[in-house]
């Protein structure tokens, strides 16, 4: 395939397409020859890859105005029924965009807008997905004759838009907005800005960068204020001099050592354990400790943790979970590692083991109380001697007595008397026998008459004491016997709680992740 080349774009020959006449000179052209009021200062290149268009980085003039460029994006149209051309340009605000152009048989470039400095125009094939390649450098770089020289004290450019709001570049090359934000040359390779510096971009400065405020988006960068993934030689960098590590952690010069800077989330190594008051919504970073399930894809650098290997679990999906240790109710105690322990070992059942040696005093009656009887033994040889009281006697006087008519002397008895002719039939006798018992006198009462006198009776009786002495008492010996002893049960086995006086707290374990 042969290519021609108009206007600084590659096309196939005309017998290939049907549009040979797609690059040549238009009114934009025309418009911005030789007219210093609009062009390019510099960079501003566009790449089309696909459809999306680059922009870099410039300065342009639109309309003597001058505008900075950063670098850029915009999305193209699709392409149509028809080819077309768009022209990429940018406005006063420094906006990199597309006009789009009209889909026609034999297409031209779309109008450009006053306010508007155009960069590149694309062909947009109909039909094609892609306009890669397919750029027309449209850049008129402004002419060089305006470096010439001017006085410091004249304006090089001056905006006025009539409210006041102006632009203006002195001779002496300050810039200056509205007279309030100002960029100037200090002193030698000293660039002073006030009030405010905002940077998308890099910031590298050799000298010195002095401003009020110095806010760099993306990178601020100097001999000392560092950046990077690897520590950078102390030899490269003075005392004082900062490095960011792409790690997130800032580290300081200091003598003969990068010192990293102490912050809230390095400081606490992760798996420290705290206690606070604040609960747990109001600690990010930390996890409560209350025996919960967690897993490695929520708290990575925990699983990392030695001392919490053993309670890794892993699932059937692969995951794996631990069960953080529950430290409610729990005292914490130093150790030569991770230990836990139950809360009930603060319950103490005491074993007979634990006691001090002791003795229990028990008392028993004798012979299951029983009385002992004892005996007094005649204590030593001695008498009693009974004295009487003056020589009497007693007299005794019987004077007999007698029974009626003098029958029965020897004593009263009683018969029995009938009258008459009286049988007495007697068992040991049989019927035909009967003795008679006659009629006798019966026998009287009489008193027999004895009496003893007392006319020379009285006397005493006096005994003599003795001297002192003992008498022995013998207890009648028991025989060998058992006594039983009872003792009644006492104790109900209760443990005793051993927890000391406390104060509760919310215990936390750094995770690292919030």
């Amino acid at each position: 395939m042969v290519a021609v080349s108009h206007g600084g774009f590659l096309v196939p020959n005309a017998a290939e397409v049907s549009h040979p006449r797609m690059a040549e000179p238009d009114q934009i052209d025309f418009a911005t020859a030789a007219n210093a009021r609009w062009g390019v200062v510099e960079g501003c290149q566009v790449t089309v890859t696909g459809i999306t268009a680059n922009c870099t980085a410039g300065v342009v003039v639109i309309d003597g105005l001058l505008v900075t460029v950063v670098d850029q994006i915009t999305q193209l149209g699709i392409a149509g029924t028809a080819d077309r051309f768009d022209a990429l340009v940018i406005d006063q605000g420094g906006v990199f965009k597309v006009i789009g152009g009209a889909q026609v048989a034999d297409p031209v470039f779309p109008d450009v807008p006053q306010d508007n400095v155009l960069l590149a125009t694309v062909f947009a094939p109909t039909g094609s997905a892609s306009f890669t390649g397919n750029v027309i450098d449209k850049r008129r770089f402004v002419s060089r004759s305006l470096l010439t020289k001017i006085a410091s004290g004249d304006d090089l450019v001056r905006n006025l838009n009539g409210s006041g709001n102006y632009f203006l570049i002195s001779g002496n090359g300050r810039m200056e907005w509205l007279g309030d934000t100002r960029a100037y040359r200090s002193a030698t390779k000293t660039l002073r800005i006030e009030d405010h510096l905002v940077t998308n971009g890099d910031i590298v400065a050799g000298g010195n960068v002095t401003a009020k405020n110095l806010i760099g988006t993306v990178n601020v960068t100097a001999p000392n204020l560092l950046q990077g993934s690897v520590m950078p030689p102390l030899a490269g960098s003075s005392p004082g001099a900062l490095f960011q590590k792409s790690d997130g952690t800032v580290w300081v010069h200091v003598g003969t050592k990068w010192s990293q800077l102490v912050t809230a989330e390095n400081a606490i190594p992760i798996g420290t354990i705290l206690q606070s008051v604040e609960p747990p919504e109001a600690m990010p970073g930390w996890l409560p400790m209350h025996g919960q399930q967690i897993s490695e894809p929520q708290h990575p650098q925990l699983f990392g943790l030695q001392g919490l290997q053993s309670r890794i679990v892993t699932e059937a999906s692969g995951i794996r979970t631990m069960v953080l240790p529950d430290c409610r109710d729990r005292l914490f105690m130093g150790s030569t590692g991770f230990t836990t322990n139950s809360k009930t070992n603060f319950l103490v059942t005491i074993q007979k083991a634990n006691l001090p040696p002791h003795a229990h005093g028990v008392s028993v009656k004798m012979n299951g109380g029983a009385q002992l009887t004892g005996r007094a033994l005649m204590g030593g040889s001695h008498s009693h001697t009974v004295v009487e009281g003056g020589t009497h006697r007693h007299t005794v006087t019987d004077p007999g007595h007698s029974h009626l008519n003098g029958q029965y002397p020897f004593g009263g008895f009683v018969c029995l008397e009938w009258g008459g002719q009286n049988k007495l039939d007697a068992l040991f006798n049989d019927r035909n026998h009967t003795y008679s018992v006659g009629n006798s006198p019966r026998t009287g009462n009489a008193p027999t008459g004895i009496s003893i006198g007392t006319g020379d009776s009285a006397h005493t009786h006096i005994v003599n004491p003795v001297s002192d002495h003992e008498h022995t008492v013998r207890i009648d010996s028991l025989s060998e016997h058992n006594h039983d002893v009872i003792e009644q049960q006492v104790g109900g086995g209760a443990a005793l709680d051993f927890t000391p006086p406390y104060i509760g707290f919310y215990t936390y374990i750094r995770s690292g992740t919030v």
